[in-house]
Formats: C-alpha cells, structure tokens, sequence
C-alpha cells in the first residue's frame, strides 16, 4: 500500500513539474533560435522553422510569426548596463534608426499587455516620431514628463520593450545581427 501510494504522489509530483516547466519556457522562452544583440533578443526562427517551445509560446499568446522578411519583433527585458528594467528609473532609447520600412517601439508590462500610463501613450512608429537635424531620434521612458519624444511609464514596478521591424533589411540571412544595428537603451536616474 505504501508503495503504491508512493509511486503514485511520485508520478503526480513528476507530471505537476514537466507541466511547470513547460508553461514556464513556452510564456517566457523566445525559443531555440534566439539571437542577443545586446539587450534585444528576437526569434529568427519563428516563423521558417519553429521549435515546439516555440509554436507553444506562439499559440499561447495568440500572435501570428511573420516571415523573416516581412517583420522581426524583438524584445528588451534590461537595459545596456545588464541591469533589468525598472518603472523606477529614467530611460532614453537611441542609437541608429532601425533598418526597415517600418518600424515601432512599444512598452508592456511583464504580462506582454499594454502599460496604463498617464497619457495613454504606450509606442512610438517611424512614422511619427520627431527627429533633430540629423534625422536621429531620442525616447524618454519614465515616470516624469518629458519634452519630445516620451512614454509614461505606470505604476508597474518592471516592464519590457519590444522592437517591431517590418520588412527588415537589417536581418541579411545570418545568426547575428551587430549591435550598432539596434537602438540603445540608457539608464539614467532611478528613485
């Protein structure tokens, strides 16, 4: 009986662990074909050939993989210092214009969902953000309101910043994608 009863809490045990494990690489694993450029990870794989990570993330969270060509979504969860990113502190993202037709850049909370900030501004597009002479462009994200280009950030104590690129001429069919290719994303001042 006590061995019965034993192999049977084992079994439970075992299936309540392989259930957690693979809820927890599918909400938050960008899947085996991740690339890293600095804080920005994206999928490149996605949509040519996923992994079941992959295609279990996807269909989790309801988003359809573009074809490499036609869009990357990249993802930042910490800044270029490597510290994780804090509703608590000032950012500016900058650095080079994307190269793509089109992109944007937008806040989410951890969940993925929009960020209910003051100002109902939650992204900016290449299409509408203010540039200086140069054509470069700035992003304040904080709490505190800024001149030019700015997100409100919520109340939320931690967010994250995705990067979409439509018909990305940056990607040119390799495993890496340099750097200076993607914006930067600087820690200023925190409370």
């Amino acid at each position: 009986m006590f061995r019965a009863t034993a192999s049977v809490l084992f079994m439970v045990a075992s299936l309540l662990l392989g259930l957690g494990v693979t809820y927890t690489l599918a909400d938050r694993s960008m899947g085996f074909g991740a690339v890293r450029s600095g804080p920005w990870v994206a999928n490149l794989r996605a949509s040519n050939d996923p992994d079941p990570y992959t295609k279990a993330h996807s269909a989790k969270s309801g988003e359809i993989a573009l074809a490499i060509t036609e869009g990357i979504r990249f993802k930042a969860m910490i800044a270029d210092d490597g510290r994780p990113l804090s509703a608590n502190c000032d950012y500016v993202i900058d650095g080079n214009t994307p190269q793509a037709r089109f992109w944007s850049l937008e806040v989410a909370n951890k969940r993925g969902g929009v960020v209910e900030g003051p100002m109902q501004r939650k992204s900016f597009t290449s299409s509408e953000i203010t540039r200086d002479e140069q054509g470069k462009w700035k992003i304040s994200v904080n709490r505190s309101m800024s001149s030019g280009n700015w997100i409100p950030l919520s109340n939320e104590e931690s967010f994250e910043l995705f990067l979409m690129l439509y018909e990305p001429t940056i990607y040119g069919g390799t495993t890496s994608i340099e750097r200076d290719r993607l914006p930067f994303i600087k820690r200023g001042k925190c409370k």
